[in-house]
């Protein structure tokens, strides 16, 4: 029986079955975690799904393209495994995710089944996202980009935050809040409660973008005064930083933010400040070995926890934001690290260079 072929391309990429993959397997086990359905099955409802014809593969494209049901026996390749092997892929890299996998296999040979997670997932692709909808929704209730909810965010964010104003950063912090709301399906379980969600809402995820985006654009203290993310607290206990590889001849000039000034260390006539940056960092190298030595394995965050909020200024919120930790574990972290300078202390561990 002859076929008409019509597309001369290579089958689709394992990622692109995924999608696919998770609907039919939440359909097939009636969305419920484990259960288990027959995989040759979920091969053929994902196929149908895709607008692939699992009884004439023929029609989409060459054999040798990769276009059969199975693979070449004893072939490594992508382009020697067959449909099955490439589902099979996008299966496995749902079942071996390392945090919440999505996928099952069960005791019987061939079947698989979905975790409690996987469930909410493939419920979520099945049912679209719902975040996207609402925006898309309220987007054109109000006018489109240059509507009335628009406009709110523009005047909110751009009154909240000036300096990203006088940038043209407004309309990227909106962008990226959109896109975060929209990559996490935000409003999905306000919405399936029952609640609604009013513009103010959306006004406060863009708002808190903006910080966000704002703290990590600058790690360094020019970038942090430039975007307005600058405490009082940080330029009050500003201290000189080593650079160059804590080369003590240049110094950071706290009064011209993003200089730095030369100074001769050899001269009899060498500044205060630069005996002082001397003295702090040798005294500072003494309390980061001794704190590792202490603490082996964690005591490298001891001491960046440390360095944060006692020379840096940061608050106990702000190092644990950079430290991806909870504020109750950088206030844990600090009063060890304090206590242990303390202890040397007392002790007469520390000798001033």
């Amino acid at each position: 029986m002859n076929h008409t072929r019509v597309c001369n391309t290579r089958p689709p990429i394992p990622p692109t079955f995924i999608d696919p993959l998770l609907r039919q397997l939440g359909k097939a086990t009636k969305f419920q975690p484990f259960t288990y359905h027959p995989s040759t099955e979920i091969y053929r409802r994902t196929l149908l799904e895709m607008g692939i014809n699992p009884d004439n593969l023929e029609q989409h494209g060459a054999v040798e393209d990769g276009w059969r049901m199975y693979g070449v026996s004893g072939v490594g390749g992508l382009v020697h495994d067959g449909l099955a092997r490439r589902i099979w892929y996008a299966f496995r890299s749902l079942h071996y995710r390392k945090v919440n996998p999505l996928t099952l296999l069960g005791d019987k040979k061939g079947t698989w089944g979905l975790t409690p997670e996987g469930v909410r997932r493939a419920r979520r692709v099945n049912s679209g996202n719902v975040t996207s909808q609402f925006l898309d929704r309220r987007l054109r209730e109000t006018g489109g980009l240059n509507g009335t909810l628009m406009t709110l965010l523009r005047a909110t964010l751009t009154k909240k935050l000036p300096v990203s104003a006088a940038y043209g950063k407004i309309d990227d912090h909106i962008q990226s809040c959109f896109l975060k709301l929209i990559k996490n399906d935000s409003f999905r379980l306000r919405m399936a409660e029952g609640h609604r969600v009013t513009d103010s809402q959306i006004v406060m995820f863009a708002i808190r973008t903006g910080y966000t985006q704002i703290r990590n654009a600058g790690t360094e203290p020019v970038e942090r005064e430039r975007c307005g993310a600058r405490t009082e607290r940080e330029r009050e206990k500003e201290l000189p930083e080593p650079t160059c590889g804590g080369d003590p001849k240049i110094i950071w000039d706290p009064e011209n933010y993003g200089e730095y000034d030369l100074v001769d260390t050899d001269s009899p006539l060498r500044p205060e400040a630069t005996q002082d940056h001397i003295e702090f960092y040798g005294l500072w190298t003494q309390v980061e070995t001794l704190i590792k030595r202490k603490r082996d394995k964690t005591g490298p965050q001891f001491v960046r926890v440390l360095w944060g909020v006692d020379v840096e200024g940061f608050t106990i919120k702000e190092i644990a934001e950079r430290e991806d930790i909870t504020a109750h574990r950088a206030s844990f972290l600090l009063s060890q690290a304090r206590g242990l300078v303390k202890e040397a202390v007392t002790q007469g561990q520390l000798i001033a260079p």
